[in-house]
């Protein structure tokens, strides 16, 4: 009999990578070995560093959480937008219900550092982005996946932050950190209520 090894990251669902091939009735739990390659990761996709951080646009579909989960083993989201902000809810209306259920089926962690549409304030005050986006980094379990919308704009400014706070040495990348209470959050509907280790204000404007 066939068996495929799948990722230790799968959904909740009791699948532990054998006997892949199950019943029309169960195929709905379970993303397919044909479902879970590159052309359904999320919009601009790539890896700032292999196992650690990811970073590309906003999370759209159900097989793009899978690929994030089951390809990358995904533990934590963090969002360059604001969810609690009224201007910036449309740009999350796909994603939150995605990762309600993501996080009630794997324990997936969700952050967000709020400095969408702000990179002219980023570079003006770099220094203290720099601070920030790295104790938000080391907070989180990894590996972590980091967006804004279009996975381009604010994705490459906080990209170079990140690797300006990598050579300043202010990243842990030998990451031994025990997680706990990272999940006492909720997000219903459209209204987000999170709980967070450390979510800087990420500046003004």
């Amino acid at each position: 009999m066939l068996s495929i090894g799948f990722s230790q990251n799968s959904y909740n669902y009791g699948f532990n990578g054998k006997n892949a091939f199950k019943s029309s009735d169960d195929c709905y739990k379970e993303p397919s070995i044909w479902e879970r390659v590159h052309q359904n990761s999320p919009r601009n996709f790539k890896a700032v560093k292999e196992d650690f951080l990811y970073r590309g646009g906003t999370i759209q579909t159900q097989q793009q959480m899978d690929f994030l989960i089951h390809e990358k083993g995904i533990k934590s989201v963090l969002s360059l937008i604001n969810p609690n902000s009224e201007r910036n809810k449309i740009f999350l209306r796909n994603e939150i219900p995605l990762i309600n259920n993501a996080k009630e089926k794997t324990g997936l962690n969700f952050d967000y550092y709020d400095c969408f549409f702000k990179q002219s304030d980023i570079y003006k005050n770099e220094q203290k982005y720099i601070n920030e986006y790295a104790e938000i980094i080391n907070k989180l379990p990894k590996p972590i996946y980091v967006h804004c919308f279009m996975g381009s704009g604010t994705s490459d400014c906080m990209e170079d932050i990140f690797r300006k706070a990598n050579k300043q040495g202010l990243i842990i990348l030998n990451d031994k950190t025990n997680y706990t209470n990272l999940n006492k959050f909720s997000l219903i509907g459209k209204k987000a209520n999170i709980y967070s280790p450390c979510r800087p204000q990420g500046g003004t404007g």
